[in-house]
Protein backbone atom coordinates (compact mmCIF):
# COMPACT_ATOMS: atom_id res chain seq x y z
CA UNK A 1 0.00 0.00 0.00
CA UNK A 2 1.54 3.32 -1.38
CA UNK A 3 0.77 6.40 0.77
CA UNK A 4 -1.62 8.85 -1.22
CA UNK A 5 0.04 11.94 -3.11
CA UNK A 6 -1.52 15.20 -4.66
CA UNK A 7 0.79 17.55 -6.77
CA UNK A 8 -0.14 20.85 -8.00
CA UNK A 9 1.81 22.89 -10.35
CA UNK A 10 1.32 26.36 -8.18
CA UNK A 11 -0.53 27.60 -5.31
CA UNK A 12 -2.04 30.48 -6.83
CA UNK A 13 -2.80 30.90 -10.38
CA UNK A 14 -3.96 33.78 -12.60
CA UNK A 15 -6.26 33.00 -15.06
CA UNK A 16 -6.05 35.15 -18.22
CA UNK A 17 -9.32 36.68 -19.90
CA UNK A 18 -9.69 34.96 -23.51
CA UNK A 19 -6.97 32.51 -22.94
CA UNK A 20 -7.13 28.56 -22.96
CA UNK A 21 -6.50 28.01 -18.67
CA UNK A 22 -5.85 25.07 -17.28
CA UNK A 23 -5.59 23.45 -13.65
CA UNK A 24 -3.77 20.02 -13.39
CA UNK A 25 -3.59 17.99 -10.31
CA UNK A 26 -1.41 15.10 -10.12
CA UNK A 27 -1.69 12.05 -8.70
CA UNK A 28 -0.45 9.00 -7.18
CA UNK A 29 -1.34 5.96 -4.86
CA UNK A 30 -2.24 2.64 -4.30
CA UNK A 31 -5.12 1.44 -4.18
CA UNK A 32 -5.97 3.95 -7.04
CA UNK A 33 -7.62 6.97 -5.46
CA UNK A 34 -11.02 8.82 -6.82
CA UNK A 35 -9.97 12.60 -8.02
CA UNK A 36 -12.34 15.26 -8.13
CA UNK A 37 -11.84 19.16 -8.45
CA UNK A 38 -14.04 21.50 -6.27
CA UNK A 39 -14.99 24.85 -6.60
CA UNK A 40 -14.95 26.47 -3.30
CA UNK A 41 -16.19 23.24 -1.72
CA UNK A 42 -18.50 21.96 -4.66
CA UNK A 43 -17.85 19.23 -7.05
CA UNK A 44 -17.14 20.15 -10.39
CA UNK A 45 -18.61 18.46 -13.30
CA UNK A 46 -18.00 18.51 -17.02
CA UNK A 47 -20.21 20.95 -18.84
CA UNK A 48 -20.73 23.07 -15.07
CA UNK A 49 -20.95 26.65 -14.83
CA UNK A 50 -22.80 27.34 -18.16
CA UNK A 51 -20.95 24.78 -20.25
CA UNK A 52 -17.03 26.97 -19.22
CA UNK A 53 -15.36 24.34 -17.57
CA UNK A 54 -14.29 20.68 -18.15
CA UNK A 55 -12.67 17.71 -16.75
CA UNK A 56 -9.73 15.61 -18.10
CA UNK A 57 -8.01 12.69 -16.83
CA UNK A 58 -4.46 11.56 -18.48
CA UNK A 59 -2.26 8.59 -17.39
CA UNK A 60 1.29 10.14 -16.63
CA UNK A 61 3.47 6.93 -16.01
CA UNK A 62 2.97 3.38 -14.35
CA UNK A 63 2.06 5.66 -10.71
CA UNK A 64 1.10 9.23 -11.64
CA UNK A 65 -1.94 10.24 -13.59
CA UNK A 66 -3.85 13.98 -13.59
CA UNK A 67 -6.79 15.34 -13.38
CA UNK A 68 -7.11 18.30 -15.54
CA UNK A 69 -9.52 21.16 -15.22
CA UNK A 70 -9.88 22.99 -18.33
CA UNK A 71 -11.96 26.50 -18.49
CA UNK A 72 -13.51 28.03 -21.82
CA UNK A 73 -11.03 30.38 -23.25
CA UNK A 74 -13.99 32.79 -24.11
CA UNK A 75 -15.92 32.46 -21.16
CA UNK A 76 -13.48 33.17 -17.76
CA UNK A 77 -15.93 35.17 -15.32
CA UNK A 78 -15.19 37.15 -12.28
CA UNK A 79 -16.70 34.17 -10.61
CA UNK A 80 -14.04 32.05 -11.12
CA UNK A 81 -11.87 34.29 -8.94
CA UNK A 82 -12.46 31.53 -6.37
CA UNK A 83 -10.34 28.90 -4.50
CA UNK A 84 -10.50 25.50 -5.97
CA UNK A 85 -9.32 22.29 -4.34
CA UNK A 86 -7.75 19.09 -5.67
CA UNK A 87 -10.04 16.17 -3.65
CA UNK A 88 -8.34 12.60 -3.72
CA UNK A 89 -9.50 9.49 -2.32
CA UNK A 90 -8.86 6.20 -1.69
CA UNK A 91 -10.09 3.50 1.06
CA UNK A 92 -6.97 4.50 3.21
CA UNK A 93 -6.51 7.67 2.73
CA UNK A 94 -8.07 11.17 1.77
CA UNK A 95 -5.97 14.45 0.43
CA UNK A 96 -6.68 17.68 -0.50
CA UNK A 97 -4.69 20.66 -2.40
CA UNK A 98 -6.03 24.01 -2.69
CA UNK A 99 -5.03 26.76 -5.35
CA UNK A 100 -6.56 30.43 -4.94
CA UNK A 101 -7.51 31.45 -8.42
CA UNK A 102 -7.54 35.26 -9.45
CA UNK A 103 -8.89 36.44 -13.06
CA UNK A 104 -5.98 39.07 -14.95
CA UNK A 105 -6.28 40.83 -18.21
CA UNK A 106 -3.78 38.97 -20.41
CA UNK A 107 -0.81 41.16 -21.29
CA UNK A 108 -2.11 42.33 -24.75
CA UNK A 109 -2.54 46.00 -24.71
CA UNK A 110 -6.13 46.56 -26.56
CA UNK A 111 -6.32 49.69 -29.11
CA UNK A 112 -9.42 51.72 -29.53
CA UNK A 113 -9.68 53.70 -32.93
CA UNK A 114 -12.61 56.46 -32.76
CA UNK A 115 -13.23 58.07 -35.88
CA UNK A 116 -14.27 61.89 -35.23
CA UNK A 117 -17.65 62.06 -33.65
CA UNK A 118 -20.04 63.52 -36.14
CA UNK A 119 -24.11 64.78 -35.79
CA UNK A 120 -26.53 63.65 -38.22
CA UNK A 121 -27.97 66.77 -40.21
CA UNK A 122 -31.70 67.08 -40.35
CA UNK A 123 -34.34 68.95 -39.39
CA UNK A 124 -35.56 69.15 -35.49
CA UNK A 125 -37.91 70.61 -33.46
CA UNK A 126 -36.12 73.71 -32.11
CA UNK A 127 -37.08 72.98 -28.71
CA UNK A 128 -35.71 68.98 -28.99
CA UNK A 129 -32.12 68.79 -27.41
CA UNK A 130 -28.83 69.23 -28.72
CA UNK A 131 -26.65 66.63 -29.35
CA UNK A 132 -24.98 65.46 -26.81
CA UNK A 133 -21.12 65.57 -26.91
CA UNK A 134 -19.08 62.45 -26.83
CA UNK A 135 -15.85 62.96 -24.38
CA UNK A 136 -14.33 59.50 -24.70
CA UNK A 137 -14.44 56.42 -25.12
CA UNK A 138 -12.14 53.63 -24.29
CA UNK A 139 -11.70 49.89 -23.42
CA UNK A 140 -12.89 48.09 -20.50
CA UNK A 141 -12.77 44.36 -19.11
CA UNK A 142 -9.66 43.02 -20.91
CA UNK A 143 -10.43 43.91 -24.51
CA UNK A 144 -14.44 42.86 -24.17
CA UNK A 145 -16.19 45.97 -23.42
CA UNK A 146 -15.98 49.52 -24.72
CA UNK A 147 -17.38 52.66 -22.36
CA UNK A 148 -18.44 55.19 -23.95
CA UNK A 149 -18.69 58.97 -21.87
CA UNK A 150 -20.74 62.29 -22.86
CA UNK A 151 -21.81 65.48 -21.76
CA UNK A 152 -24.63 66.80 -21.49
CA UNK A 153 -25.93 70.28 -22.64
CA UNK A 154 -23.73 73.15 -23.09
CA UNK A 155 -24.73 75.65 -20.03
CA UNK A 156 -25.43 78.38 -23.00
CA UNK A 157 -28.13 76.37 -24.47
CA UNK A 158 -30.12 75.28 -20.78
CA UNK A 159 -32.42 78.47 -20.75
CA UNK A 160 -33.65 78.02 -24.12
CA UNK A 161 -34.28 74.26 -24.50
CA UNK A 162 -36.83 72.37 -21.91
CA UNK A 163 -35.09 70.03 -19.68
CA UNK A 164 -33.44 66.52 -20.76
CA UNK A 165 -35.59 63.72 -19.24
CA UNK A 166 -33.08 60.65 -20.53
CA UNK A 167 -30.65 59.50 -23.38
CA UNK A 168 -30.68 57.06 -25.94
CA UNK A 169 -28.00 54.35 -26.92
CA UNK A 170 -27.99 52.75 -30.10
CA UNK A 171 -25.14 50.26 -30.95
CA UNK A 172 -25.02 48.68 -34.51
CA UNK A 173 -22.26 46.55 -36.29
CA UNK A 174 -22.49 45.55 -40.15
CA UNK A 175 -19.40 42.99 -39.03
CA UNK A 176 -21.43 41.12 -36.42
CA UNK A 177 -24.79 42.05 -36.76
CA UNK A 178 -25.36 43.53 -33.72
CA UNK A 179 -28.04 46.32 -32.96
CA UNK A 180 -29.13 47.62 -29.52
CA UNK A 181 -30.94 50.14 -28.50
CA UNK A 182 -30.72 51.14 -24.55
CA UNK A 183 -32.74 54.03 -22.76
CA UNK A 184 -31.07 55.64 -20.05
CA UNK A 185 -32.19 58.05 -17.71
CA UNK A 186 -30.98 61.63 -17.51
CA UNK A 187 -28.61 61.21 -14.48
CA UNK A 188 -26.50 58.96 -16.72
CA UNK A 189 -23.30 59.92 -18.85
CA UNK A 190 -21.88 56.78 -19.36
CA UNK A 191 -22.61 53.00 -20.75
CA UNK A 192 -20.66 50.00 -21.54
CA UNK A 193 -21.06 48.24 -24.22
CA UNK A 194 -20.26 44.41 -22.99
CA UNK A 195 -19.54 41.47 -25.78
CA UNK A 196 -17.52 43.51 -28.52
CA UNK A 197 -15.79 41.70 -30.85
CA UNK A 198 -11.88 42.50 -31.87
CA UNK A 199 -11.44 43.92 -35.02
CA UNK A 200 -15.23 44.88 -35.45
CA UNK A 201 -16.46 48.01 -36.27
CA UNK A 202 -19.15 49.32 -34.10
CA UNK A 203 -20.92 52.72 -35.12
CA UNK A 204 -22.02 54.14 -31.84
CA UNK A 205 -25.14 56.62 -31.79
CA UNK A 206 -26.74 58.82 -28.73
CA UNK A 207 -29.25 61.62 -28.63
CA UNK A 208 -30.96 63.62 -26.05
CA UNK A 209 -34.82 63.33 -25.11
CA UNK A 210 -36.88 65.99 -23.33
CA UNK A 211 -40.75 66.98 -23.38
CA UNK A 212 -40.09 68.21 -27.23
CA UNK A 213 -39.37 64.70 -28.67
CA UNK A 214 -35.40 63.53 -29.75
CA UNK A 215 -32.22 65.56 -30.43
CA UNK A 216 -30.48 64.52 -33.20
CA UNK A 217 -27.77 61.42 -33.34
CA UNK A 218 -24.28 62.22 -32.64
CA UNK A 219 -22.21 59.18 -33.99
CA UNK A 220 -19.15 57.82 -33.74
CA UNK A 221 -17.51 55.07 -35.50
CA UNK A 222 -15.50 52.15 -33.26
CA UNK A 223 -12.61 49.76 -33.40
CA UNK A 224 -11.40 47.57 -31.12
CA UNK A 225 -7.52 46.56 -32.35
CA UNK A 226 -5.26 43.67 -30.90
Amino acid sequence: MDNLSIRLDEDVRSLLVGRKNVLQCIVSGWPRPAVKWLMNGKELRNGDLNQTVSLEEEEIDGEQFSLSLHFSELNIRARHAVNFTCDAKNKYHTKRRDIQVSITCPPTLFKLTALSPRVESSEMDSKAPLPPTIVSSKVVKCGRAVKVEWSGLPPTAKSAISPITGYQVHLKSDSDDSNYLFNLSREERSHEFVGLKINAVYEVSLRGKNSKGFGLWTKEQLTIEE
